[in-house]
C-alpha cells in the first residue's frame, strides 16, 4: 500500500488510493449535465409555443 504525506503537514497521511482525483471527474460530470439542461431548456419552449401555435389553428 502506498501512502503519501500533505508537505506542509507531515502528520496527515493518504492512502494512494484515495488521492485519485474521482471527486473532479464528478464535479466535470455535474457540470456538464447541468449545462445541457439548460442549453435544452430553450429548445422545449420553443416547441411548446410552436405546439401551441399549432393547437390554436
Amino acid at each position: 500500500m502506498t501512502v503519501r504525506y500533505q508537505a506542509d503537514d507531515p502528520r496527515v497521511v493518504a492512502r494512494e488510493d484515495d488521492v485519485g482525483g474521482g471527486g473532479a471527474v464528478l464535479l466535470a460530470m455535474t457540470a456538464g449535465v447541468g449545462a445541457l439542461t439548460f442549453l435544452l431548456l430553450p429548445v422545449m419552449a420553443a416547441v411548446q409555443a410552436v405546439r401551441r401555435r399549432l393547437s390554436r389553428r
